[in-house]
């Protein structure tokens, strides 16, 4: 027993040692090893960009959405190239009347209001299926799939966009960075884990195509890869993403994507998220278990 307890024990140190030194360190070096992707759209007039659908879930987001629609409506991408599809969670607050005032500015809002409570994932399958984006699509529309408190860059549309003109690219993910730091809670932790994810998760796009699941606060996916989402499934960006790997699609992320998001500095609040993650990204495990037994950089990630 004494002897099964120290190998358990050593198993656990090599596997912690594994996953914050030795892991990082292996797909920097691989990553190293391999070009960006050349292979891009460019920022001219006469450039066929992609057209972009963003689709935004909100449930009670009145101290956001209005700072969230500035930022998407202040993008530099070419006027009639996206458009904004919004599903509110039968919000109670004044979110649906803001988002009511930005419809009678623009022409390229669609929005929803569903009755009832029912989950991102649901109002994300529900408008998948109302305005059809997997099935009455062209073949190079994107969809960028973000949340309500995540302000964009005038350049992020672009930057998402840009890599689409190579036919592998399946996701891109967008460099998410965090605002708001406090002296006080785990703001500085938090803030040092995201850079850390940031890092990792674009070394394993790079050197594998198989970034191992894009920031649900920001990403796009190429249109004819959405699917409806399992309705107990937690974690809808890891399950998309794999999606696409497992399609032989590549997952990439765009450190010029930039985007921004509170940090969150009360570690409980991150505790229970963490746990719910982590939860979801089993169920993933589950369902994309026989990715493992494929001879490439995706069951290494």
């Amino acid at each position: 027993m004494i002897l099964l307890l120290q190998i358990l024990f050593w198993l656990s140190v090599i596997a912690i040692v594994h996953s914050y030194l030795l892991y990082p360190f292996l797909v920097k070096t691989l990553a190293n090893r391999q070009q960006v992707n050349q292979d891009v759209y460019l920022r001219t007039p006469k450039s066929d960009l992609p057209h972009l659908v963003i689709l935004l879930a909100v449930y009670n987001e009145e101290k956001v959405i209005a700072e969230k629609l500035d930022s998407i409506f202040a993008s530099n991408y070419p006027n009639g190239r996206f458009e904004l599809i919004i599903g509110s969670d039968n919000s109670t607050d004044n979110t649906n009347a803001i988002i009511h005032r930005y419809q009678s500015l623009h022409n390229n809002i669609e929005f929803v209001n569903f009755e009832g409570r029912n989950g991102k994932i649901n109002i994300i399958n529900q408008l998948l299926e109302r305005y059809q984006l997997y099935t009455n699509i062209q073949p190079n529309n994107v969809v960028i799939l973000t949340d309500a408190n995540v302000r964009f860059t005038p350049d992020l549309f672009f930057e998402l966009a840009k890599h689409y003109k190579q036919a592998t690219v399946g996701v891109v993910g967008a460099n998410v960075l965090n605002i708001g730091i406090k002296d006080s809670g785990i703001s500085f932790q938090e803030q040092w884990y995201i850079q850390h994810e940031n890092r990792i998760k674009y070394y394993e796009g790079r050197a594998f195509g198989s970034m191992m699941g894009a920031f649900g606060a920001c990403y796009a996916i190429r249109a004819n890869l959405l699917c409806p989402i399992p309705p107990n499934y937690i974690v809808d960006d890891f399950f998309l993403t794999l999606q696409a790997i497992e399609k032989g699609y590549l997952a990439i992320k765009e450190p010029k994507a930039i985007c921004y998001e509170d940090v969150s500095d009360n570690i409980w609040e991150e505790f229970r998220r963490k746990k719910r993650i982590s939860a979801g990204n089993f169920q993933n495990f589950v369902h994309f278990a026989h990715l493992l037994f494929r001879p490439n950089g995706t069951a290494f990630a």
